[in-house]
């Protein structure tokens, strides 16, 4: 199925066009298109591999609803803050 077709809320962006968004026109244009999609058809958008300040400043400027990557957090295991509920 399509993205049109498909009954989801979020949309991750893949770290290989969010990486590349501050140097690479065509890389932009295209997480641009994604997002205004999502924005028209209620989806949320994720953007994976936030490793720096300027990407994270250029994905705050498109409007991404969540963020990810070593710039906001290092990645931990789920474990490491378990609650163990009884």
């Amino acid at each position: 199925g399509t993205l049109i077709n498909m009954p989801i809320d979020i949309v991750k962006i893949d770290g290989s066009l969010i990486r590349r968004i501050k140097h690479d026109d065509n890389a932009r244009t295209l997480v641009e298109g994604i997002v205004h999609f999502c924005e028209k058809s209620n989806k949320k958008t994720v953007a994976e591999f936030v490793e720096n300040e300027q990407v994270f400043n250029c994905v705050q400027d498109l409007n991404i609803d969540y963020l990810q990557g070593f710039f906001l957090a290092v990645p931990d295991s789920i474990h490491s803050n378990a609650v163990c509920i009884r």
